[in-house]
C-alpha cells in the first residue's frame, strides 16, 4: 500500500491541451510534420495535403511549399544538405488500385525567398510508398529514408532510392 502511495505521488499530472487553429482552408490535409522550416529556432509546421505548405510559428503565416503535385501521401522533412533547414521528401502520385506505377519520390529544397515555392527533382517511384521516416542507420545523421511497403522496405542514401541487399 506504501508502494502505490509513493508511486502515485511521483506520477506528474497529466497537462491540459489547448487546441490552436492554425487554417480551417487546407483541402485534403493528411500529414502534418513539425520542423524547423526558416532556421529561427522555432518549431513551424508543414502541412500536405493537395498542395503541400508550411506555417511560421508563432504568427502562422502561410507559405507554399508545392502545389503541383496530385495523390500526395506523406512527407518526411530533414536536413540533408547539411546547411540546417531541412529538405522534403514527398511521397506523392499515390492510387489505392495502384501497386506497379505512380508512387513519385521527390526531393524538395527551399529557395532563398520564403514565398517562393521549393525546388523539386525526382529521386525515385515506389507506388506503394504510404509513409516515410528518417532513421540514423549507420551513426551518422539521419540521412537514411525508410519507405515501408506492403511486401518489404526501400532504402533512400540521399539522394538516390536503393533497395537493400539480401544476404
Amino acid at each position: 500500500m506504501l508502494l502505490l502511495i509513493l508511486l502515485a505521488s511521483a506520477v506528474a499530472p497529466f497537462p491540459d491541451f489547448v487546441p490552436h487553429v492554425i487554417t480551417d482552408d487546407m483541402p485534403g490535409a493528411y500529414c502534418v510534420r513539425a520542423s524547423d522550416v526558416d532556421g529561427d529556432g522555432r518549431v513551424d509546421v508543414i502541412v500536405q495535403g493537395r498542395e503541400v505548405v508550411w506555417f511560421k510559428n508563432p504568427t502562422w503565416e502561410r507559405f507554399p511549399i508545392v502545389s503541383e503535385t496530385s495523390g500526395n501521401i506523406f512527407l518526411a522533412p530533414q536536413d540533408v544538405t547539411g546547411d540546417g533547414l531541412p529538405e522534403i521528401v514527398l511521397a506523392s502520385d499515390f492510387g489505392l488500385s495502384r501497386s506497379s506505377d505512380g508512387g513519385t519520390l521527390t526531393l524538395f529544397e527551399r529557395k532563398a525567398d520564403l514565398q517562393d515555392p521549393w525546388t523539386g527533382r525526382k529521386i525515385g517511384a515506389e507506388p506503394t510508398a504510404h509513409r516515410l521516416y528518417w532513421a540514423e542507420l549507420d551513426g551518422k545523421a539521419p540521412q537514411n529514408c525508410w519507405l515501408p511497403r506492403f511486401s518489404d522496405a526501400v532504402r533512400s542514401n540521399q539522394p538516390t532510392i536503393s533497395r537493400p541487399s539480401s544476404s
